[in-house]
């Protein structure tokens, strides 16, 4: 048996597709669920809103329409491959996990369906992608990803330079805070450049002031129109970057990399600057170089938060730091969590609306693995370790869409013990199911019979 040193990764042709993991048919299902997953995490917001508009009740179903997607699409593919004897332990010990979580979730009253399927994510996310791996052309799916990415960018470029005015006008033409408040009775609309219950207060950014020239406004972040939300979309585009990074194609490279600088996404960038540095530490002929490189870039990432908390103090970077060491705190005291809806900032939104005080960052909110840490406790731990693996399992790859999804997983790993948005269906779920489904095609590739 090969090595994992010794194996090479290589992407499914969908001749070795069809003949060793399933017929045609199989592989044009498996990919049209995935492909409209991530159409719809895309652009479900802007048609959601539009509906909104017209029949405020049948807004919320075009938003769940992913969810359902997903569930069935997992429903289906367990199905599948349990028939055809493909139902590897990984799987099993995935559907075991999530019917854990389920579990725990219903015997603490199943009271925040959110809050669930948020801590969720990464196990619903990498599950399908494991399910999906046998019947599906990377290649061809990522490819399609891109394009779709492509007009987002588009049309996130029109709404910066075209449409958007100081008053916000066409936000407030659409009634976009009116849409968020219905959609989510929790959040809150900040009073930002004067304009009152416009639009979100991620739409700005508390950073880089000056950066726009008004010193004395919070900058306004490149929103897309689709998505309606830079931070969600930063951390999606990570892949994007470092696939073109991966790819040598150094324009694009450039101008996806100013794209992502436009949006002000702390989180995003980040994640980007510790994949770009992964992949071109790679580039490198001589294995001493590139592992210097790493680990130049991993010293050089944790020197940019200790002197961002330390010595700048920055505000933001304060509670993204406290986030996580409240949730590692949490994770001391209560290793199997405080319950399901008990961390991050939708918790702490709801006791404020309630009327309870919140302690900075107790509930881990601001961090994504400090708030699942809260939550669910070791198991966070479990999850994301297991991810790290597989980040970086692909990384190690010779097959640049695997390097680049490995890079990308691995710095939205670091992104998200510091940010909440970087771990979300609309905005990386799609990399951690193209990276569930490229390890379970290198699974097969190791153990072949």
């Amino acid at each position: 048996m090969a090595t994992v040193e010794q194996l090479q990764l290589r992407p499914m042709t969908r001749q070795a597709g069809g003949a060793k993991f399933g017929a045609v048919r199989g592989v044009k299902i498996s990919e049209t669920i995935l492909l409209l997953f991530v159409a719809l995490s895309l652009f479900q917001n802007i048609i959601s809103l539009v509906v909104f508009n017209f029949a405020p009740p049948l807004s919320l179903p075009v938003v769940a329409l992913k969810d359902l997607l997903l569930l069935l699409g997992i429903v289906y593919l367990a199905g599948k491959n349990y028939l055809k004897s493909r139902l590897d332990r990984l799987q099993i010990f995935y559907i075991f996990f999530l019917a854990l979580l389920f579990a725990l979730w219903i015997a603490e009253g199943a009271t925040d369906l959110t809050a669930f399927r948020a801590v969720a994510a990464p196990v619903i996310l990498v599950l399908f992608g494991f399910l999906c791996g046998p019947y599906i052309r990377i290649d061809y799916v990522v490819k399609k990803i891109l394009v779709m990415f492509s007009v987002v960018v588009a049309l996130a470029l029109i709404e910066r330079f075209v449409l958007y005015d100081e008053r916000e006008s066409f936000w407030r033409w659409v009634r976009l805070s009116d849409y968020i408040l219905f959609k989510d009775p929790y959040k809150t609309i900040d009073q930002i450049r004067g304009v009152v219950g416009v639009t979100p207060a991620n739409f700005y950014t508390s950073d880089f002031r000056g950066f726009d020239g008004m010193t004395s406004f919070r900058p306004r972040r490149l929103i897309t129109l689709t998505m309606m939300d830079a931070l969600l979309f930063a951390h999606g585009f990570v892949f994007v970057c470092v696939y073109q990074l991966s790819k040598a194609r150094w324009f694009r490279f450039l101008f996806s990399s100013v794209v992502m600088v436009l949006t002000l996404a702390k989180g995003g960038l980040l994640a980007l600057y510790l994949a770009s540095g992964l992949v071109l530490a790679k580039k490198s002929k001589s294995r001493t170089i590139v592992r210097l490189m790493q680990l130049a870039m991993l010293l050089s990432v944790m020197a940019w938060i200790g002197a961002s908390f330390s010595l700048v103090k920055s505000a933001s970077m304060v509670k993204h730091v406290n986030g996580l060491t409240s949730g590692v705190t949490s994770l001391v005291s209560d290793p199997l969590g405080q319950g399901i809806g008990s961390g991050g900032n939708r918790a702490a939104r709801k006791l404020l609306a309630q009327g309870d005080s919140v302690e900075g960052e107790e509930l881990g909110n601001e961090s994504f693995v400090g708030s699942a840490m809260v939550q669910i406790g070791i198991f966070t731990v479990i999850i994301f370790g297991h991810l790290t693996l597989i980040g970086w399992r692909l990384y190690k790859s010779s097959d640049v869409a695997h390097e680049a999804a490995g890079a990308a997983l691995l710095g939205t790993i670091l992104a998200a013990m510091l940010s909440e948005s970087a771990i979300s269906y609309t905005g990386t779920g799609f990399l951690i199911i193209i990276a569930g489904a490229m390890y379970s095609q290198y699974r097969c590739q190791l153990s072949p019979n």
